[in-house]
């Protein structure tokens, strides 16, 4: 379940891994029924979950990566294809508890929205999950 939040945060990141970085067991119970909804929608193989969730891997297929855009708009943090920074910023406050952590999840989280650029919704959602794995593993949890 963890990875499948990074996404979150992105998330996004924020989405994959931002339950090791401060999410409690009964935020992760709310995202549930949003994690299913984004399986069923990105068509995503079971596989390539099994990987994101394991193996800290950012998916390479488009259904992978688009479960991932799927749970970033469900949790508000991309619309029309775009991130929504506020949004975000918003969402780490919301589900992570220790304030330093998530002032920290936020900034690096700043700087690899800044440095994904606009295209399709799926790829940029993957391409967060992979800066903040390459760039910010251990806090985002990732490594």
């Amino acid at each position: 379940m963890k990875c499948q939040i990074v996404l979150a945060a992105l998330a996004l990141a924020t989405i994959c891994e931002v339950g090791y970085a401060g999410l409690t067991p009964d935020k992760l119970k709310e995202l549930k029924p949003l994690i299913d909804t984004c399986i069923k929608q990105s068509k995503v193989e079971e596989d390539t979950l099994g990987k994101l969730h394991n193996g800290h891997e950012i998916p390479s297929s488009q259904s992978g990566k688009c479960f991932i855009a799927c749970m970033a708009e469900h949790m508000k943090l991309m619309k029309d294809g775009k991130f929504e920074p506020e949004m975000t910023m918003e969402f780490i406050d919301k589900m992570v508890q220790d304030k330093d952590k998530a002032a920290e999840i936020k900034k690096a989280l700043g700087e690899c929205i800044k440095s994904v650029p606009e295209g399709d919704k799926c790829e940029m959602a993957a391409g967060l999950a992979t800066c903040m794995k390459d760039h910010h593993a251990e806090l985002a949890g990732m490594n």
